[in-house]
């Protein structure tokens, strides 16, 4: 079966799913991140081998003087190693560019596509719903999980000028329904990038589904905007 990731960042969901015995593509548009992704995939090394330091500019809510000089070693698991010993490790990819023009063109490739902390990085999320129903199967599997920040609205920093489709699940829920039968669906907290032991801790209120393609044709376009 083929997975796909869009959004992967630093390729760890990539890296699990193919861990477990799939094809697992990742893409990404961040150049930071793809450059992030080849050293943790192909230079990395032995497990716990590199020491960062990553709380060194996180200066908010610390108690004790020297708290932002806490080290981290990574990573928690060689990519080289899963790869060399572990007969079950499917196959591994990576894509580079923006999600809707790279698979634009592709048709029913995948069997399922993972979106984690993805769908509220499109301009237009109409086009997102409906190039991953087009890039699925029959059945084909989409789980998602993550916020609704809308990245590129002015009140998350983006531009006021730019183009940004900001909607509620209320709004969104019937989009994905038009090609998807909804089987899971609630709410997950998550923690994301918490840099202090006391006081600041970042909580987002994580939309969780899993839905199933259905045979409804893929109707309607969008003008590419980013």
């Amino acid at each position: 079966p083929r997975v796909l990731t869009p959004g992967s960042g630093l390729g760890r969901l990539t890296f699990e799913a193919a861990r477990r015995g799939y094809f697992a593509e990742g893409n990404e548009f961040s150049y930071h991140m793809l450059l992030g992704t080849a050293w943790i995939l192909n230079e990395s090394g032995a497990a716990l081998s590199t020491t960062i330091f990553p709380y060194v500019l996180d200066v908010a809510g610390r108690v004790q003087m020297h708290e932002g000089l806490r080290s981290v070693c990574i990573p928690d698991v060689s990519p080289a190693e899963e790869c060399a010993t572990s007969s079950k490790f499917g196959n591994i990819s990576m894509r580079s560019g923006e999600f809707v023009e790279v698979y634009k063109d592709q048709l029913q490739e995948w069997d399922a596509v993972l979106t984690a902390f993805f769908i509220d990085t499109a301009h237009n999320i109409f086009a997102y719903v409906r190039i991953i129903a087009q890039l699925l199967r029959p059945a084909g599997l989409w789980a998602n999980v993550g916020p609704l920040l809308w990245h590129y609205a002015p009140s998350s920093g983006g531009s006021h000028d730019c183009v940004s489709v900001e909607l509620s699940w209320e709004e969104l829920r019937p989009a994905i329904e038009r090609y998807f039968v909804i089987k899971e669906l609630n709410q997950q907290d998550a923690h994301y990038t918490d840099g202090s032991r006391a006081g600041r801790k970042r909580l987002y209120r994580c939309l969780h589904f899993v839905a199933t393609r259905n045979s409804a044709p893929i109707e309607g376009q969008s003008k590419t905007v980013w």
